[in-house]
């Protein structure tokens, strides 16, 4: 294993992903990608939170980074996860999004804290 590993742009990667889920006229499809992309990874972001940590993709945590250039710098778990959350928010949010999976994603956020106040704590 190279000791200098570039990190990987998680976001961005998974983008394409968050476009289809909040356009799909198919709830079944709907189903699937948050099923099967975005809770498992959220999920083992949240995992990775705690100090003893066993997670089903470590090299997703240990590897992932918010930003879309090629950054060597690490971002937390957490750093991570709320992008993800925030980047579905801000997708589901978009006009060409359908009604009801903007209230699917939007109450997924809710249920997994996803909180527009961490911004203004920051400021």
């Amino acid at each position: 294993m190279l000791s200098c590993q570039i990190q990987c742009p998680l976001v961005p990667i998974l983008q394409p992903f968050a476009t289809l889920l909040c356009r799909t006229p198919t709830p079944a499809v709907h189903t699937k990608l948050l099923g099967s992309v975005y809770k498992p990874i959220i999920s083992a972001l949240t995992i990775a939170l705690a100090p003893s940590h066993s997670t089903d993709y470590p090299s997703i945590v240990s590897g992932s980074c918010t930003e879309d250039e090629g950054s060597e710098e690490t971002a937390s778990p957490g750093q991570v996860r709320n992008a993800l959350l925030k980047s579905l928010f801000i997708t589901a949010a978009e006009a060409e999004s359908v009604e009801s999976n903007r209230r699917r994603v939007y109450n997924y956020w809710r249920e997994e804290g996803g909180d527009d106040d961490e911004e203004e704590d920051e400021e």
